[in-house]
């Protein structure tokens, strides 16, 4: 019957029945249509899944730069307790030296590391 019926279209086409005509720019306009909101479909489908991905790289942005910033306190803390204990141990070192650093002999520099200076004065500095 599908045979029968492609026939019949051909057959009117080819007498060029108004009827046809009609029914014919009726069909295409139609599908024109079924097309446009297809293609709107897809549109909006597009920008939606655009508008997610972007939200979620924003937020992976976010989580990144917080961990970021977690991490540099952790370190400025860190550096912080670092320099607080050089410092304690640099106190700890002078008064330990002050009391028992030997008294300089004739012709030898006092300060650490410089030439004239007892040898156990340059290896501590």
């Amino acid at each position: 019957m599908v045979d029968v019926t492609a026939r019949s279209l051909h057959i009117f086409r080819e007498q060029g029945s108004p009827e046809v005509a009609e029914g014919q720019r009726k069909l295409r306009l139609e599908l024109h249509a079924t097309a446009t909101r297809a293609a709107e479909r897809l549109r909006q489908e597009s920008e939606e899944a655009a508008a997610e991905a972007r939200t979620r790289a924003e937020q992976a942005a976010q989580r990144r730069e917080e961990k970021a910033t977690q991490e540099l306190m952790r370190l400025t803390s860190l550096q912080d307790d670092v320099r607080g204990e050089l410092s304690r141990l640099a106190g700890v070192l002078a008064t330990e030296l002050g009391r028992s650093a030997p008294a300089p002999r004739d012709g030898e520099n006092p300060v650490p590391g410089r030439r004239g200076g007892h040898a156990s004065q340059a290896a501590a500095g």
